[in-house]
């Protein structure tokens, strides 16, 4: 029984250090989208997104809204960094599971002096994780690039990361670019 631990940690490290610290090809896949980004409570807003990818096995994104709204403007930052793995050979299908990290800035400008001492502004971060899906319409095009993605963005949102209360953000990103 002994032995047949040994052999399968030595197949387990084995495998490590395989997918590790095997080298990977660089072809760079660069893009622009659209993003309809839901906030919760069916709050959802549009932004623009910015696709990059050094390689087929790693994806990022940044999606930014900004809004003004009287004295008020927000800012909304969401980047996020994902491992990719293909469902089907083609590559046709992906998903993804990663990290994400989120800043929010409001700030509330008034123009009249009589108001400047309402004037405020916060800003605020967090980490979380996320998981996507996402439909590659040209998967094999040396070229083009337009996919079609689905990522949902949970963060803590309690003391020490309690994920019994937790923020998410989705998105639904329609991007067209170029393999580089």
């Amino acid at each position: 029984m002994q032995s047949i631990h040994r052999i399968l940690l030595t197949l387990s490290w084995l495998t490590f250090f395989n997918i590790s610290f095997t080298p990977l090809a660089f072809s760079l896949e660069a893009g622009l989208g659209i993003t309809a980004l839901d906030q919760g409570d069916d709050r959802t807003v549009p932004a623009l997104s910015l696709k990059v990818a050094p390689n087929q096995d790693f994806i990022g994104y940044t999606h930014y809204h900004g809004v003004t709204l009287g004295p008020a403007h927000l800012d909304l930052l969401l980047v996020s960094g994902a491992r990719r793995f293909n469902v089907f050979r083609s590559g046709f299908l992906t998903a993804q599971l990663g990290a994400s990290v989120l800043l929010e800035r409001v700030v509330i400008q008034y123009d009249s002096s009589a108001d400047a001492d309402h004037n405020d502004s916060d800003l605020s971060g967090n980490i979380g994780g996320n998981f996507g899906i996402a439909i590659n319409m040209f998967p094999a095009s040396k070229l083009m690039d337009l996919s079609l993605s689905w990522d949902s963005h949970v963060f803590p949102a309690g003391i020490g990361g309690i994920f019994l209360a937790n923020g998410r953000k989705q998105t639904i990103t329609l991007t067209m670019g170029a393999h580089l």
